[in-house]
């Protein structure tokens, strides 16, 4: 790397926002017709109207933090634009990598590359796998727990990617510290780099599955991979205290209007519902990079709302905009490039996420989760219950009161609450066996939520008291 690029790299790894620019490499007859010029020395792109009736229309120029053109490989992008990011992530702050731009562009090849290809294709979401379990292998003072999670988002429904269950209702909640999450999401635990590709590709493969069978191309999807990191250490008084963070990999739906991508009637439902998610995302920005803005349309569309800690939040941000070589989507171009002009207003305020209270944190959610192992969440219509709304007292509460393994008690405590619910809905004669059933179904898909809870909290337990015993432990 050279100097120049050193001092470039320090200055977006220290910066809370960041937006770089790559044009891909032109393709077939797209030589005639180039439109994108790069000056790398001033961080300057330059677009043409080739089409332009008035030949003295000027060019328009734009400036940048980084800008890559067509011989830019990806091994010099994550390392001029990534590497350092990931340091930092390491350290407890949030990141996020996002490449947004038209279709064909290059997003999923910045993000994914060609995995079958060469090792030089790989695309930045592979690289960071490597280099994270790198650094963690060379941080001594901390250990980490890491998980994963993939989530796509198409036409304003969310799909978990990782999870094994085909029923899903996927829905967006807020916490109080303003992080959003899709509620009833799967999340792994992951011990090394192979582990967390083999959950990367598991993701991509049923996202193809998906395409395959809703006949849907990639480019009009968002497919959101997540890692989120728990780590501790041990401080000089013998106290062990926790960062809980997330690295965002974001892949954009294409920006392209549907009039050029060949969009069928059947398909305009859809579109109109991508067009949205896309358009709320530039709406967002120039809502956050106005000063009168007072209100930010975040819940407008999933997508922003999802990404509502990136957009101006406690994240460390690095919008990858991606652009033709050629002047045949000029309109696109110049909405990209305009969009990511505006970007570079945006202020995010990265801080690290110190968590003093993760055990607690584990256990309110598990709380939470169930206080809904109720009637509600039987799927019955209200109206069908009984005077006694509420649960029936568990009988075996002393007993369950009395298991002194948490594992233990808090799973009996879930099928005594089940129970309640179920022998409630018994008592309801209008239900036939199949509605029983079909409750008694979705009872147990909720269980299993707070069977993973469960399973969480007990080994981040195990893992505290392992670094106070100063053993060590591999995350």
């Amino acid at each position: 790397m050279s100097q120049k690029n050193k001092m470039v790299s320090k200055a977006i790894e220290d910066r809370d926002f960041t937006v770089v620019v790559r044009c891909r490499p032109p393709r077939y007859k797209e030589h005639e017709q180039l439109a994108v010029s790069i000056d790398l020395g001033t961080e300057e792109i330059t677009l043409k109207d080739l089409d332009a009736k008035d030949e003295s229309a000027a060019p328009k120029t734009f400036c940048f933090d980084r800008v890559f053109n067509s011989l830019a490989s990806q091994q010099t992008i994550f390392d001029d634009v990534v590497r350092p990011l990931i340091q930092r992530v390491l350290e407890g702050y949030n990141g996020t990598i996002l490449a947004y731009g038209e279709q064909g562009a290059g997003k999923t090849y910045t993000m994914t590359g060609n995995l079958y290809a060469s090792k030089e294709d790989h695309g930045l979401v592979p690289r960071a796998i490597e280099e994270i379990f790198r650094g963690i292998e060379n941080t001594k003072s901390k250990q980490y727990l890491v998980y994963c999670s993939f989530l796509l988002i198409y036409s304003e429904q969310i799909t978990d990617l990782l999870s094994n269950e085909k029923r899903q209702r996927l829905v967006l909640r807020e916490r109080t510290d303003g992080n959003v999450f899709a509620l009833g999401s799967t999340s792994w635990h992951v011990k090394n780099s192979e582990e967390l590709m083999g959950k990367y590709l598991q993701g991509l493969r049923q996202q193809q599955v998906l395409a395959t069978n809703m006949s849907v191309p990639s480019s009009r999807v968002f497919s959101i991979f997540a890692i989120r990191f728990e780590s501790f250490e041990l401080d000089a008084s013998g106290k062990v205290s926790a960062c809980v963070n997330n690295l965002i990999f974001v892949d954009c739906a294409a920006s392209t209007r549907s009039t050029k991508s060949g969009i069928t009637d059947s398909r305009h439902q859809e579109a109109r519902n991508i067009a949205k998610s896309v358009s709320t995302f530039g709406v967002v920005i120039s809502a956050l990079t106005d000063p009168k803005g007072k209100h930010i349309p975040y819940r407008d569309s999933k997508f922003t709302y999802l990404l509502k800690n990136s957009l101006g939040g406690n994240t460390k941000t690095i919008l990858i905009a991606n652009i033709r070589p050629d002047g045949t989507c000029y309109n696109e171009t110049l909405n990209t490039l305009r969009l990511a002009t505006r970007a570079r207003l945006l202020k995010n305020i990265a801080k690290i996420n110190y968590r003093d209270s993760i055990l607690q944190d584990i256990q309110a959610e598990l709380n939470l989760l169930k206080r809904q192992l109720n009637f509600a969440q039987t799927g019955l219509d209200n109206q069908q219950m009984l005077l006694n709304q509420e649960n029936e007292p568990n009988q075996n509460g002393n007993e369950i009161e009395e298991e002194k393994d948490y594992n233990k008690r808090e799973k009996k405590h879930i099928e005594s609450l089940i129970e309640a619910t179920m022998r409630q809905v018994a008592r309801i004669e209008e239900i036939v066996d199949e509605q029983k059933n079909e409750a008694y179904k979705l009872l147990r898909e909720k269980a299993k939520e707070c069977e993973r809870v469960i399973a969480h909290r007990v080994m981040v337990e195990a893992f505290i008291e392992s670094i106070k015993n100063q053993k060590p432990s591999i995350g």
